[in-house]
């Protein structure tokens, strides 16, 4: 392609500074056209690197290299408006990951600037997922940590689905106690849908924050929550228990509130006020206000520690003699071994006050969470175990133990969306034979990995 002279002197100069020099540069071949074109826009020869694009375009206008190098220059420019334009033509065109990796962190760059951040870091998660290498993808997810810390508005998708024994926690114990008759002692058998069913969980949910004022040591952000969760019984379950209506075990929540966070001399606190409502079974269940603090606490590089004090104020519309109030205490350590291994201890103790026996309680529970700090084989490996009990004033006392164990397939994924596949087992032994559950599920969910 024959280029006027001031272009060609520009490219000479460019040249000469990258180190070699095209055969003939007043005529170069496409190729030699869109390296020069990249090469104008990194020393700044943004007015060159337009020329260059439009000479590449008027050829082709299917040439989503030269879409990148004018997206790029009219950034450049300032022309934000024009760049994300470019960029999108960029993205229509390309037709391999590498030219789809350009046009995808050119167009985030743009609205980045435009202060579009939400949508910036969506194409950045599409740069990450076209990367033609691995520097390249590593620099995808530091555009996107780097986006999101200042973006005001932070959202968090989970998805989840469990098939499982027991979806609607039922009790194994099919007979609860026994009626005496002029007979004899006649069994009382608990209707088939409060035994457990097969079938599977679900839940889907969405949490955020918006930042409203950020200082030297201190930020304000509003909060907010959604999360719904529901079941679908297997044939067997259905046949089981014919009665049985997933809608009554179904399960919403909706929160809103205020975040402080605060750096101190001794650690950095966090205050949080919420108000939420819950519904269960498709009917309204209760109002709730909680107020919380947590301190946190560096001891060295690998042991952090912290300690959150929770105020709960329940107030139940299905059962308003239920209504309750709870205090709660977490104390927790998060280590990091010598291998990158990260353990987290956490020890809780709660009170619930209420005008009903079978509310008002003491609890206490132990949890240790482990996560593997490398990959085994593409897989990120993961356990918990958690032990708990709870005493009741009606007389009610609960055994909790829970184990499980998961695997992120970081090999599988869609823009840094790993499916993380776990398998849980849990069990409550109670005095009371109606609140004795044990359930087996194996879980499916989506982990962020960056």
């Amino acid at each position: 392609m024959k280029l006027g002279p001031r272009l060609a002197v520009v490219l000479l100069a460019i040249a000469a500074v990258a180190g070699g020099a095209a055969a003939d540069p007043l005529s170069l071949n496409v190729d030699q056209m869109r390296i020069y074109g990249g090469e104008a826009v990194a020393r700044g020869y943004a007015d060159q690197a337009l020329e260059i694009a439009d000479a590449l375009l008027s050829r082709d206008t299917q040439d989503s290299a030269a879409w990148a190098i004018r997206a790029q220059a009219l950034r450049e420019k300032g022309d934000l408006a024009g760049s994300a334009a470019a960029a999108r033509s960029a993205w229509a065109t390309s037709d391999s990951p590498a030219n789809r990796y350009t046009a995808a962190t050119s167009l985030a760059q743009a609205l980045s600037l435009q202060g579009h951040r939400m949508v910036a870091q969506y194409w950045l998660r599409q740069a990450a997922q076209n990367a033609p290498n691995a520097g390249t993808r590593a620099q995808a997810e530091q555009d996107y940590r780097y986006v999101r810390s200042q973006n005001p508005l932070r959202l968090q998708f989970d998805a989840a689905i469990k098939p499982s024994d027991n979806v609607n926690n039922g009790t194994p114990e099919f007979i609860l106690g026994y009626i005496g008759t002029a007979g004899g002692a006649v069994p009382l058998y608990l209707p088939p849908e409060f035994t457990p069913l097969s079938g599977y969980a679900w839940s889907l949910g969405l949490t955020g924050s918006y930042k409203l004022a950020e200082r030297q040591s201190s930020e304000d952000a509003l909060t907010f929550a959604l999360n719904t969760q529901g079941i679908v019984l297997s044939a067997a379950a259905q046949k089981t228990a014919p009665a049985a209506d997933p809608n009554n075990y179904a399960f919403s929540q909706i929160e809103t509130g205020w975040q402080h966070k605060a750096a101190l001399s001794f650690g950095f606190l966090t205050s949080d006020i919420k108000v939420g409502h819950n519904w269960y079974g498709m009917t309204d269940l209760s109002d709730r206000l909680s107020a919380g603090l947590t301190l946190d606490h560096d001891f060295s590089n690998t042991v952090q520690g912290s300690l959150e004090g929770l105020v709960t104020r329940q107030i139940r519309i299905d059962r308003p003699q239920s209504t309750s109030t709870q205090g709660g205490l977490t104390a927790s350590l998060d280590l990091t071994g010598p291998g990158g291994d990260q353990w987290q201890v956490a020890a809780a103790v709660s009170r619930s006050a209420s005008a009903d026996p079978g509310v008002q309680s003491v609890a206490r529970s132990l949890t240790v969470v482990w996560s593997a700090g490398k990959p085994l084989m593409g897989l990120g490996l993961g356990a918990y175990a958690s032990f708990g009990a709870t005493s009741y004033d009606s007389g009610r006392y609960d055994e909790r133990t829970a184990f499980g164990v998961s695997a992120n397939v970081t090999k599988i994924g869609y823009l840094g969306f790993s499916p993380v596949v776990s398998l849980d087992y849990s069990s409550n032994a109670s005095t009371f034979r109606q609140f004795a559950t044990k359930a087996t599920g194996l879980g499916i969910s989506l982990k962020s990995n960056f």
